[in-house]
Parts: structure tokens; C-alpha cells; sequence
């Protein structure tokens, strides 16, 4: 004997439920693979976060006044794979063009910098090794808390 449709084990029963939970299932999925588009995000200090949109490779350090919105300002282009910080410095070791034979090191002066500040006041560098020694010794900047070693 066959069950009434009204049976919650009834086909016809199932389907329409199946179907609109198949419908809200396919809306949660594209919107996850589509929300922001970042790999990777650390907030290092104040406004300021270290990002890679689609590949580690593109790590870099950004000013982000809303953390929520997309919009940030670059400060130390990609390749990033470590930084330090304080409430007064950044400091950052870059594979500038991916080339992981290459070290430039940098640092930005919080205290210089604002939302829509060109990079250059209150960044400084590519510096070497050497010269980059120098300055921490003679500013104090921050030694290096976050590797990225995959990239390093």
C-alpha cells in the first residue's frame, strides 16, 4: 500500500523540500567562494594589516582604516614574508618580483602616516641588510615577530 502524499516519507512529500534546500545550498557556496578574496591576513598594529588577495605570493603591507571594506592603501608591495612592529615602526624583509635570491628590507614610521599619505613619507627603503642594521640600532626599530615560511 502506497503512503499519502501528505507522508513526510512520501517522494512527492520530499522533493519541493529537497529542492529549495538544494537552491540555499548553491547560494551559501558561491557566496563563501566569493566573499573577500584574501588568503591570508594578520593585523600587525593600529590600521595596518599584512594581506595576499589570491597567492601567498602577493603578501604585502596595507593601511586599512575599515577593516571590513576591501579598500586599503599599499605601503610595502608583494613579496612580504616577515614583519615586526611597535607602536611606532613597521619593519619588513620583501623577495621583491617573487626573486627569493633578493632581501630588501623596509620601514614605515606609524606616526608619519595617515589614509591618504603617499607611501613614500613615512616608508623608507629598499634598504640591504646592512644598512637596515644600521637604522634599527639608531631608531630602535622592532626586530622581525611574523615569518612567512613558506615564502621565505
Amino acid at each position: 500500500m502506497m503512503e499519502p502524499i501528505s507522508s513526510p516519507h512520501h517522494p512527492r512529500f520530499l522533493a519541493p523540500k529537497l529542492s529549495y534546500l538544494s537552491g540555499w545550498c548553491t547560494l551559501l557556496l558561491a557566496a563563501l567562494s566569493t566573499s573577500c578574496g584574501l588568503v591570508e591576513k594578520h593585523h600587525l598594529v593600529g590600521s595596518y594589516y599584512l594581506v595576499a588577495e589570491d597567492a601567498p605570493q602577493q603578501m604585502k603591507v596595507v593601511f586599512n582604516l575599515n577593516p571590513g571594506e576591501r579598500q586599503s592603501y599599499l605601503r610595502i608591495g608583494e613579496m612580504v614574508y616577515a614583519v615586526g612592529w611597535d607602536h611606532n615602526y613597521i619593519v619588513a624583509k620583501q623577495h621583491p618580483e617573487n626573486n627569493r635570491r633578493i632581501d630588501h628590507y623596509y620601514y614605515l614610521d606609524i606616526k608619519k602616516d595617515y589614509e591618504s599619505a603617499a607611501p613614500r613619507s613615512s616608508v623608507v627603503g629598499p634598504l640591504t641588510e646592512l644598512e637596515f642594521k644600521r637604522r634599527q640600532a639608531d631608531l630602535g626599530l622592532p626586530g622581525f615577530r611574523l615569518t612567512i615560511e613558506s615564502l621565505q
